[in-house]
Parts: structure tokens; C-alpha cells; sequence
């Protein structure tokens, strides 16, 4: 008996030393860990120098390429420090928390961003061909600044534990023998920063073990590759958008506005079904959306052009995963304009809005698609129709053999009839720019006689209304 008293003495005694190891342990992987952390806290001014001194760099070396989009550094956080430090054993790694600091490759990452996939190679073999120079260590650099050292001869791209590859590259930045520090270097496509940040958000940093990951690891693989196929799409729209010479802007610009037209109708009309259970003959109001859409696109330079464009597909694709609210009530009554003709007309316009579900329901497509305030939207809405509708006048009136003063009170006269007649109906089918190019070909056969001021005394405008009664009228039939 006093045996196994003795055995069970012993026992428990071996179990209490295992634990006070594990306490002590324990104690000390986090006085390390903590110790790191404050190491590299005390270092935080030259880190965030350097942080700037990477994205000022790599944003000057790709200020003229079309294809990157933005250059992003960031510093790692606290937390994210402390969980690298335990994941990666640097307790059992590293003598001394200095250690720690020379040995963490990713305290700072410059992510630079491009438009698609394909691209992230080019712009790898980019910075091969401009970091030349090799140092002792085997780093490379530039002559436009040495401090910037790059690992080129790492395999790219590289094979990431989920089984996706990665433009990732081992970085050093040199201000001294004294100072320097690792940091990573990561080019990524629009969709992969996307993929990345879902990934990492949903099962890198999620800390629960859960029995189905392999199914959402599934359903992650999933998304991927539907990613890759969004990425390919907009990659041949926007190829086909860069090779089309100046003599066929006009025709390109046109098939664009053709599909992004079909995308917004098909979309809403399928919203239309599923929610109020019928369907209505919208194609006149998703002329009008992308009509508007495009004109606002028209002032913008080409690359800005090109980034709207992209930015429009992406929203207009993502129609099906967005809930929109069908009746909403609007009111812009509390708006000014400083003039007459855009006043009246947005005063009338904005009384239709709880009223006619076509206008109702073509106002909140377009508040869905952009991300300013609503109130913004329309009045850059009412600008647009009141300037379309001028600038088809104007380009008539031109042609008139009257000075300019006269020219613009014709204009001004023409303009309060034509938004005088369209106001008195708001149908949403006179507000597509073929509806405009008709009340261009109205006032052309209006004004052909003018030759002088007494011309213009001489003008029938009782004539012009029929004359839009005639034209808008047969619009109506035919559709």
C-alpha cells in the first residue's frame, strides 16, 4: 500500500514540474514575443520612413504605366507582429529580439496593384529588367535608388498554402549599415487583391476549427475561379477598348454602350419579376440610364475614362447580388438650380418621381450606380438633359447667317418650347439621346429660312409644337 501511495506521490509530482515548465515556459515565449514587439514599436519612425520612401518609389517607377493602378505600402500591426512571432517559432528561431527585427521579411509590404492578371507578370519582368545591379549579398538594385534592393532570383510566382500562386518578393531597404530592414514586395491584378482579402478575412484569420472547411474551402475555390473568369471578361473589353483607333471610337464607344445597356436591362427586368411579379417594356428607361452614363464619361481623359468604364461593368455585373427598393420616395424640391429653364424642369421632374414608376424606377438605377449623395446624382441628371437638349439646338442655329447675340436669344426661345413640350408629359421615352438628335432635325427644319433678325420675328412657334406633336407622337406609336 505504501507503494502505490509512493508512485501515486511521485506522479502527481512529475505532473505539477510539467506544469510549473509549461507555465514558465509560457512566460517566457511571451516576455520574448513581448520584448520584440517593443523593440520594433522603438523603431516605428524609421519604419514608417521607410514605408513612404517604398510607395514614393515604385509609384514614380510605374507613374506612366497604364496597367497599375495603385501602389499601397502598409505596417504590419501589433497583433498581426505577436501571431507571426508565435506561428513562426522566431522563440526558438532567433538568440535575441534583435534577431527579430533582421529576421521578420514583411514588417512593411508594397502592394502594387494592376488592372488583370495577365499583367502581374509584365510588370515582374519590369522590375527585372530595372533592378540591374547586383550587390554581395545576391539583392538587386536600381540606379535610381540603391537603399531599394529587391531578391530576384526567387521563382515567380510563387505557390501560396492554399494552392494559388503570388508575385512575392523578399525585399531589403538599406539606408546604412546600421539601418535596414526587410520588407515584401507583392504585385496583384484587381481580382486577386479582391480574393486575397476574402481569403485572408475568411479562413487565414479565422481561428475556429470548424468540420466543413474543407467545403468552404471548396466554395472559396469556387469564387476563385469565378474571379479569373470576371478578370478574362473585362481583360477583352478592355483590349478591345485600347485597340480601337480614333476613327472607330465613335463605333466602339457605341458597342459598349450597347452591352452595358443590355446588362442593366436584363438585370433590373429579372429584379422586376421576382419582386413585384410582372415585367414592364423597360428598354427606353435603360436608354436613358446609360445614356446619361456615358455622357458623363465623355468629359472624363482617357484613362479616367477607362478606369469609369471598368468601375460601371463591375457595378452593373454585380446587379443580381444588390437589393433595390422599387418605389422609393425621393424628394428634391429644396433644390436650386439659378436659372429658369433648369429650375422648372427639375421642379416638374422631381413631382413625377412619387407618381411615374418609370421615372421613379430609372432614378433609383442610377442612384444604385453611383456612390455619390442621390441629391448630387440628380442634379448632374437635370444638368445633362438640359444640355443635351442646348447642344442639339445650338449645333443648328450655328448654321443660321445671324450674330452671335441673336443666335443665342433664338436658342434661349427654342430651348423654353422644347422643354416647355417635353415638360408637359414627362414621358421617359423623349429623354434618350435619339429622342434629342430629333429635336436637333425639329429646329433644322425650323430655322432653315432664317437669314436675318426679321427671320426670327417671322417664326412660327405654334408650327414647332406641332411640329414636336408630329415627330414625338410617332415615336410613341412605333414603340
Amino acid at each position: 500500500m505504501l507503494f502505490f501511495h509512493a508512485c501515486e506521490k511521485l506522479k502527481y509530482g512529475k505532473i505539477i514540474v510539467a506544469i510549473k515548465r509549461r507555465i514558465k515556459m509560457r512566460a517566457g515565449i511571451f516576455q520574448f514575443m513581448n520584448d520584440a514587439v517593443n523593440l520594433i514599436n522603438s523603431r516605428y519612425k524609421f519604419i514608417n520612413f521607410v514605408a513612404e520612401e517604398t510607395k514614393e518609389f515604385f509609384s514614380k517607377v510605374f507613374e506612366k504605366n497604364e496597367d497599375v493602378i495603385n501602389i499601397n505600402a502598409r505596417v504590419k500591426k501589433e497583433d498581426s507582429i505577436k501571431e507571426k512571432i508565435l506561428k513562426q517559432n522566431y522563440y526558438i528561431k532567433c538568440k535575441d529580439v534583435e534577431d527579430v527585427f533582421n529576421l521578420f521579411p514583411d514588417l512593411i509590404g508594397v502592394r502594387i496593384e494592376c488592372r488583370f492578371n495577365e499583367n502581374e507578370k509584365d510588370l515582374y519582368e519590369y522590375l527585372k529588367r530595372l533592378f540591374y545591379y547586383k550587390d554581395d549579398n545576391g539583392y538587386y538594385y536600381s540606379k535610381y535608388d540603391m537603399r531599394i534592393r529587391l531578391n530576384l532570383d526567387q521563382p515567380q510566382p510563387q505557390k501560396q498554402k492554399n494552392g494559388f500562386e503570388i508575385y512575392k518578393i523578399d525585399a531589403i531597404f538599406v539606408e546604412n549599415d546600421d539601418m535596414k530592414i526587410n520588407f515584401e514586395v507583392q504585385i496583384k491584378s484587381m481580382v486577386n487583391v479582391f480574393w486575397g482579402e476574402v481569403d485572408h478575412s475568411i479562413l487565414y484569420k479565422n481561428s475556429n476549427y470548424v468540420m466543413t472547411e474543407d467545403l468552404i474551402r471548396d466554395v472559396m475555390y469556387s469564387i476563385k475561379n469565378n474571379l479569373t473568369i470576371i478578370d478574362k471578361q473585362l481583360n477583352s473589353v478592355y483590349k478591345k477598348m485600347m485597340t480601337v483607333e480614333s476613327n472607330e471610337d465613335d463605333a466602339t464607344r457605341q458597342q459598349f454602350k450597347s452591352i452595358i445597356t443590355k446588362m442593366i436591362h436584363d438585370g433590373y427586368i429579372l429584379k422586376l419579376k421576382y419582386n413585384l411579379g410582372f415585367v414592364i417594356d423597360m428598354r427606353n428607361i435603360a436608354n436613358v440610364v446609360s445614356d446619361y452614363l456615358f455622357s458623363v464619361m465623355d468629359v472624363l481623359e482617357k484613362k479616367q475614362y477607362e478606369e469609369r468604364l471598368i468601375d460601371i461593368l463591375n457595378k452593373v455585373n454585380a446587379i443580381s447580388n444588390k437589393p433595390i427598393s422599387f418605389g422609393e420616395l425621393y424628394d428634391f424640391s429644396d433644390m436650386e438650380f439659378g436659372d429658369y429653364i433648369h429650375t422648372s424642369f427639375a421642379q416638374g421632374l422631381n413631382s413625377r418621381l412619387d407618381k411615374d414608376f418609370n421615372w421613379n424606377f430609372c432614378l433609383s438605377i442610377l442612384f444604385a450606380l453611383d456612390d455619390r449623395e442621390n441629391n448630387e446624382i440628380f442634379m448632374d441628371f437635370v444638368y445633362y438633359v438640359i444640355y443635351s437638349i442646348k447642344k442639339v439646338i445650338e449645333k443648328e442655329i450655328s448654321n443660321c447667317n445671324i450674330n452671335q447675340t441673336y443666335q443665342d436669344i433664338l436658342t434661349d426661345k427654342l430651348m423654353k418650347e422644347s422643354i416647355k413640350y417635353l415638360s408637359e408629359s414627362y414621358n421617359i421615352n423623349n429623354f434618350s439621346q435619339n429622342s434629342f438628335e430629333i429635336i436637333g432635325e425639329i429646329v433644322e427644319d425650323f430655322v432653315k429660312d432664317v437669314e436675318s433678325v426679321e427671320d426670327i420675328e417671322k417664326l412660327d412657334f405654334l408650327a414647332l409644337r406641332n411640329k414636336f406633336l408630329e415627330k414625338f407622337e410617332g415615336i410613341k406609336n412605333e414603340d
